[in-house]
């Protein structure tokens, strides 16, 4: 028996993805609820191979630019780890989108709208448990429907939260119920599960490609990368801790020296801080 590769992994993705444009601008579509005459119609893949050093990158990044009828534009990224800094990445390559887009000289009349589509396969924002998708835009503190601009904005969409109840409310949530337990689909129950055709294709290529062997050390390999970045940045963290705290420590010393504390005492202090912080 096979094992089915996760979709949320980025390499299956980009894999599955990049190369059919017509089940993405279907799930671009079928989320954002989009109908003619305003739904997605093209797609801009600028980077749509995988080189083998790219696996053991940080992140696989998909560079995706879809357009609408109305010549809208969209960022489409699929997150499959959650990093410090990705707000301020995602905030940088939307504002680059919205801002590369006219020569010197050119009327700001002409920018396009420019929109990102981000699914993200983890909790980004866990105190709003009962929410998944989340809309960012530009618009004033206090009086929320003062709009400073309506031509950029953000979508973030937690897959972790899309369970089955929610898949079940809409039938835009199929496609993000899929995507999250796609590897744990069986073809027989497939046609009964899910009604999207498209759907139904990219499950049958997510099945063939998990058949070849070289996909499989691929996904594996990749799988494998991502933990060990997760293994680095909390060895980092908890060297950053720990020197901190031994900075901290030594200033403390240094004070209590001066107000003439002694030498035991400020033994103690500091057994009972190293205590504490191990807690």
């Amino acid at each position: 028996m096979i094992e089915i590769l996760k979709l949320t992994l980025d390499y299956t993705f980009k894999k599955i993805f990049a190369n059919n444009k017509d089940i993405l601008i279907d799930l671009i579509n079928s989320v954002l609820e989009f109908k003619p005459p305003c739904n997605i119609k093209t797609l801009e893949i600028k980077n749509p191979e995988i080189l083998p050093e790219d696996i053991l990158k940080k992140r696989i990044v998909l560079d995706i630019v879809a357009f609408d009828n109305l010549m809208r534009q969209y960022d489409i990224e699929m997150q499959a780890d959650q990093y410090k800094t990705y707000p301020d990445r995602a905030s940088f390559y939307l504002s680059r989108l919205f801002g590369s887009q006219l020569e010197r000289g050119e009327d700001y009349s002409l920018i396009a709208p420019s929109f990102g589509l981000h699914f993200l396969n983890y909790t980004q924002y866990p105190k709003y448990p009962n929410d998944f998708h989340y809309k960012f835009s530009l618009r004033e503190d206090k009086y929320h429907d003062l709009v400073l601009c309506d031509k950029i904005s953000l979508h973030l969409l937690e897959l972790p939260k899309v369970t089955e109840a929610i898949y079940q409310k809409s039938s835009k949530n199929e496609w993000l119920y899929f995507l999250r337990n796609a590897h744990k689909e069986k073809e027989e129950t497939m046609h009964e599960k899910y009604k999207n055709p498209s759907i139904h294709k990219a499950y049958g290529i997510l099945n063939s490609i998990s058949t070849l062997s070289e996909e499989q050390v691929r996904a594996r390999s990749r799988e494998k990368a991502i933990v060990a970045h997760k293994l680095e940045m909390h060895h980092m963290l908890q060297k950053g801790i720990e020197e901190g705290l031994e900075n901290a420590l030594r200033k403390i010393e240094k004070n209590m020296k001066a107000i003439g504390i002694s030498e035991a005492q400020l033994a103690k202090i500091i057994e009972i801080n190293r205590a504490e912080s191990n807690n």
